[in-house]
């Protein structure tokens, strides 16, 4: 409508063109083109940005939910500064201005093509001239589109290591931690390196958007001249007065063009990373609601395409009912739990962190497991909360994050190494015996030909890997070394994750936890009392605190199974032991396992694990284990009380 509107102008300038219709009649039909026009604008407006909204809540949605919902080894190979990425720089621009440049660019697409055409229409000639302008102008477009594409890439590449190294200044107590070390300059030179590596390439960047430029103006240039040359000759005043106003707006819109069509790829390029985010990263399964059979098929069909080595994930459902009770009890009731012939490593090309672990726990023993560092006690709870998969059916499908293929199995590149992965069958069967000599190798495994996590665990002869995942966690009360609070009140972080039959709206009885966990008098002189403002983190509490404040939440729920993972390694020793204390009493008849360095809390446990290089080395009583001088637990006590 912009088109016809530019040629009626013309049309209302000449007296003999369209005769029989009046002169105000002339105004009048262009008075209503121009309010079609208006009309058809504002409703473009109106109904982008109600769809722009929908979409925008969708994608982050989506978004996050997808990444929160990624295993641990996701986090663990993926930069911080790159997810960041994801979410400050082109989820804004998904939100914000991906529609209005496509919009944009559309425009001055056909914005140029009308000026080719209102001004073809009075004068054909000039179609012998225009048409070879336009195709230079294509052919520009295609030069920097290739060039600039990867310009801009590079450039959000150089500036993902500057996110990632200022979160990691800034978040928790890296500040403090450089300045304790006396590495303010290395940091800061390792700063200025990456910034400065980011500003060359957004140079780079700035630099070929200006050769386009550059261009785009000298087309522009010949077009506008040419229309005012074949004009001359051949249009009346009148028509020649629209085409110089069209070779204008060319020239104008000529300049920006290829710019803008770089940059509606370069967006393009953010939602494409977007996409892939919410659809292609790995996923930990067992979050829905369907059964874990439903949700392999699911997992299977989103990746078909990407992976035609997928095996299926069909496998036996869960032995729990909907109520989550099994054999007509409450599960877990007795808070037994078995680990049988548990090997595991954190992702692959990785040494084992377990080897071989057998380890049976009866219900309401309170456990201690120690060692020296790096032994793995903490690496006993990833496969008990399902962090990392031991059945290779619920393992996620391994992506690469930067192509979006799926990284080869094990196998495969085992397989790679002895020989071509083109091999036919027989050579590959031929080589069996090699590749497990080599797998054996490369993984550190006791077992040969071991190349993969293995062994199950029960939890009262459940095996977990059948229940569904938010149902096996929120069964667990766990208490991190690094406690986490959430932005609110005291009593929302109390009952955060707490079952709502847990759930305690009793303030007697939240008091009553608080001060099992010594901290009654601290809340009780604060104004608010349990409606204390805790900010994102619990910042504004000791690191203490905060591991207090988790105690109590695992002292509301109703979990038959307690983890703590050196939960009170912030206190002091007095404080520790009247926790100890109340741990004894509250948890009576809960399984605990408790990860500690302190002796006080080893002697108060019913049996101890020692573990060593990613084994078992000793399970027992302490009194028995202390009986013989050379074991492991003695040795261990002999070198913390030297």
């Amino acid at each position: 409508m912009c088109l016809v509107a530019d040629y009626w102008v013309g049309v209302i300038g000449e007296v003999e063109q369209y005769s029989n219709i009046s002169y105000w009649m002339k105004v009048g039909i262009y008075c209503i083109i121009s309010t079609y026009v208006l009309f058809a604008m504002l409703s473009r407006s109106i109904i982008g940005g109600y769809l722009v909204k929908r979409s925008s809540s969708s994608v982050h949605g989506k978004l996050l939910s997808s990444v929160s919902k990624a295993p641990s080894n996701f986090y663990d190979t993926t930069p911080i500064g790159r997810i960041m990425n994801r979410f400050s720089g082109d989820l804004p621009i998904a939100d914000r201005e991906l529609f209005n440049v496509i919009i944009h660019v559309l425009n001055m697409w056909f914005s140029s093509i009308s000026a080719v055409i209102v001004i073809g229409v009075d004068s054909p000639l000039f179609l012998a001239f225009g048409i070879p302008v336009l195709l230079l102008l294509f052919i520009v477009l295609v030069i920097f589109l290739r060039a600039g594409r990867n310009l801009q890439r590079l450039e959000l590449m150089s500036r993902s290591p500057v996110l990632s190294l200022y979160n990691e200044m800034t978040s928790g107590n890296g500040l403090v931690t450089i300045r304790s070390y006396g590495m303010q300059q290395q940091w800061r030179n390792e700063f200025v390196y990456l910034n400065d590596e980011w500003t060359i390439r957004s140079i780079l960047s700035h630099e070929g958007n200006l050769w386009a430029s550059i261009m785009t103006g000298l087309l522009s240039t010949i077009f506008a001249g040419g229309v005012i040359l074949v004009g001359w000759m051949s249009m009346t005043p009148a028509k020649l007065g629209v085409a110089i106003g069209a070779s204008f707006e060319f020239f104008e819109l000529g300049t920006h063009l290829v710019e803008e069509t770089v940059q509606m790829e370069t967006r393009m390029t953010g939602f494409q990373r977007i996409h892939f985010y919410s659809n292609n990263v790995p996923q930990e399964i067992g979050f829905d609601d369907c059964s874990i059979e439903q949700q392999g098929q699911k997992n299977k069909k989103k990746n078909v395409e990407q992976s035609k080595g997928i095996k299926s994930m069909n496998i036996e459902l869960s032995k729990l009912n909907e109520i989550g009770e099994y054999q007509g009890k409450k599960w877990p009731s007795e808070g037994l739990i078995d680990f049988e012939n548990v090997s595991f490593r954190y992702r692959n090309g990785l040494p084992f962190v377990l080897h071989n672990v057998q380890l049976k726990i009866n219900g309401g023993e309170k456990i201690g497991i120690c060692g020296r560092t790096g032994a793995g006690k903490t690496s006993l709870l990833f496969p008990l909360f399902r962090l990392i998969e031991l059945n290779k059916k619920l393992m996620p499908i391994r992506i690469d994050v930067e192509t979006g293929f799926p990284l080869e199995d094990e196998e495969d590149v085992d397989e790679g190494i002895l020989g071509s992965k083109e091999e036919d069958n027989s050579s590959i069967e031929g080589n069996e015996r090699l590749n497990q000599l080599s797998l054996n190798d490369i993984c550190s495994c006791p077992c040969i030909g071991c190349n993969t996590n293995k062994g199950r665990i029960l939890i009262d002869g459940v095996d977990i890997s059948q229940v569904e995942l938010s149902r096996l966690r929120s069964s667990l009360a766990f208490i991190p070394q690094d406690p986490m609070l959430f932005e609110g009140s005291l009593r929302s972080n109390l009952n955060l994750g707490i079952s709502d039959e847990s759930k305690s709206e009793n303030d007697d009885e939240l008091w009553n936890v608080l001060s099992m966990v010594q901290l009654r008098d601290t809340f009780m002189n604060m104004p608010l009392g349990l409606d204390t403002a805790i900010s994102e983190g619990g910042l504004n509490l000791s690191t203490g605190q905060r591991q207090l404040i988790c105690l109590g939440r695992a002292i509301l729920s109703s979990s038959s199974i307690v983890v703590l993972d050196e939960a009170t390694s912030c206190v002091d020793s007095d404080t520790d032991r009247k926790i100890q204390k109340t741990i004894q009493d509250r948890f009576s008849g809960k399984t605990v396992i408790t990860i500690a360095h302190r002796l006080e809390t080893m002697r108060e446990c019913d049996r101890i694990v020692v573990m060593e290089e990613g084994q078992v080395a000793e399970f027992g009583s302490p009194k028995d284990l202390l009986k013989n001088p050379d074991s492991a637990f003695g040795r261990l006590v002999k070198s913390l009380q030297g």
